[in-house]
């Protein structure tokens, strides 16, 4: 049998499935509870006793496990929320293994318990994603409103270090924490984590725009954006299609794009409304509740997983996505700043109600691009220009 690496085996079993029209990808959602309440949390909205008593429970988590992965998809994400915070998450996890998916997990951290590291040592994930926004006590427990959750997480960390596990470092950049993300980098590098960094906020998903209170300037985020990171190179879900995610772009690529000639738009012509990989058939999400849906952000509309299967879930909502297109009345239709802007339908959709508006904030953003592009371009090419 030949030996092949495992980028080369994931982008032939992408191909392969891409040219069979079948999903590669699913992150699921197995829980909205988190034993953290963080100040900029998206779906914290949802942690409570009401919303999670009509999550799913193990029985209909496996019906649909064995739905996603009879539809193709071998790459698995379970998240939450925390997903550990379950009793049944090992139950689960054990299940999704035998069943030949590639598990990655993403958790707060302050719910890894030896039990659940000395399983993961055992039979490891792809990877373990951790979201650590400090790493001095104080401000850590102010982000995560959760006394004692400090000490819960090094606790979390330790275990899985101690077992030379596949763990990555996230750091969600706020104004109230961006002085501390040189030394998470450093914590990070120095246990030999990958670490990777997020200045994109945007409102909870029942619509509180609480979190974009916490946004760092755009003169911040230009500057965080444009300094070189140890991302992984494998990364889960949106890395997985050759389109580039519409706002994790940095600043430095995007400001190529402006400064070659890319961004321009021709006169007249149809413009796709959502650029990223929503709509190519590669992935897909599952909320708790068994709700199918292809943006984290836009979950309406959604398809009954539970009841139904994922391919006519995914041709019902491939339609709503790749038929969408850019009004000519859109402020973002002929803009020549939108290459650097990377308009998120998402954000837009979550933040004031409607995918095609524009967020200010990303404009302001977009146009610290452009100038950069411009200061950065030779002399000899704005002559000839």
């Amino acid at each position: 049998m030949k030996n092949i690496s495992y980028r080369e085996f994931s982008l032939q079993t992408h191909q392969k499935n891409w040219r069979a029209g079948r999903p590669n990808v699913c992150q699921f959602e197995l829980t909205f509870r988190c034993p953290l309440r963080c100040k900029h949390c998206y779906c914290s909205c949802y942690n409570n006793g009401r919303d999670v008593a009509r999550e799913l429970g193990a029985k209909e988590i496996k019906l649909v496990l064995d739905k996603i992965r009879r539809a193709g998809v071998i790459w698995l994400c379970m998240t939450g929320g925390d997903p550990l915070i379950r009793d049944d998450f090992l139950e689960l996890y054990a299940y999704a293994k035998r069943k030949g998916f590639i598990v990655t997990v993403f958790t707060s951290g302050a719910s890894v318990t030896a039990e659940v590291a000395d399983y993961f040592a055992e039979h490891p994930p792809l990877a373990i994603e951790l979201t650590v926004n400090a790493v001095t006590k104080e401000l850590y427990e102010y982000i995560t409103q959760t006394e004692g959750s400090y000490e819960r997480v090094k606790r979390g960390v330790s275990l899985l270090t101690d077992r030379r596990l596949p763990v990555k470092i996230k750091m969600q950049v706020t104004k109230e924490n961006i002085a501390e993300w040189p030394r998470v980098r450093a914590w990070a590098e120095e246990l030999g984590f990958r670490f990777s960094t997020s200045a994109i906020l945007y409102p909870r998903l029942n619509g509180d725009k609480t979190p974009c209170s916490l946004r760092i300037t755009p003169k911040m985020f230009l500057s965080l954006c444009d300094v070189p990171q140890t991302e992984c190179d494998d990364d889960r879900f949106e890395k997985k299609t050759a389109q580039t995610d519409p706002v994790t772009v940095s600043a430095g690529e995007a400001a190529r794009t402006v400064g070659d000639g890319r961004g321009a738009v021709a006169s007249g012509a149809r413009q796709p409304l959502f650029h990223c990989a929503v709509g190519s058939g590669d992935g897909f999400h599952v909320d708790p509740y068994g709700r199918m849906f292809l943006c984290s952000l836009i979950r309406d509309p959604s398809y009954d997983i539970v009841s139904g299967s994922v391919a006519p879930g995914l041709s019902e909502l491939n339609r709503f996505f790749r038929d969408r297109a850019i009004g000519e009345r859109h402020r973002c239709f002929d803009c020549s700043l939108r290459a650097a802007c990377r308009h998120c339908p998402g954000i837009a959709y979550l933040e004031n109600g409607d995918a095609e508006s524009h967020v200010a904030y990303f404009c302001e953003v977009a146009r610290l691009v452009s100038e950069s592009a411009k200061e950065k371009e030779p002399v000899s090419s704005r002559r000839n220009g």
